[in-house]
């Protein structure tokens, strides 16, 4: 899957004449080692979180439901109100921080950049 996606990008990069300079070519392929295998095992371990997250707290409402029977659903279901609403609002916030690191790393990586090319003769 990985392979059909790059060669895709690597198909649209060479038919766009405005993207094949050797600036372009240098960037996506520094991306595509550095980058984007740390972004798919990052974006599937997420995905893999959310569901055990998700199904976690449905089978514990459940196992309470049939435990307590229906006496206390309500307070569950009254307690998964504020919980997602907590997730709702902090999005806003991982969003910027996810940001935040992103910049940083990249200008990092520029710092290494630039400090191993004054070294070379």
């Amino acid at each position: 899957m990985l392979g059909v996606l790059l060669q895709k990008k690597n198909q649209e990069l060479k038919g766009d004449i405005r993207l094949a300079t050797a600036h372009n070519k240098v960037t996506t392929q520094n991306w595509i080692a550095g980058e984007s295998f740390q972004t798919f095992q990052e974006a599937s371990h997420t995905f893999v979180d959310g569901v055990a997250v998700f199904l976690n707290i449905l089978f514990t409402v459940i196992a309470f439901t049939c435990v307590f029977r229906h006496t206390d659903l309500p307070s569950s279901l009254f307690c998964a109100v504020p919980c997602a609403l907590s997730m709702r609002l902090a999005k806003p916030l991982i969003h910027k921080l996810s940001n935040q690191i992103q910049s940083q790393k990249r200008m990092c990586s520029a710092q290494w950049f630039f400090a191993l090319k004054e070294q070379r003769p």
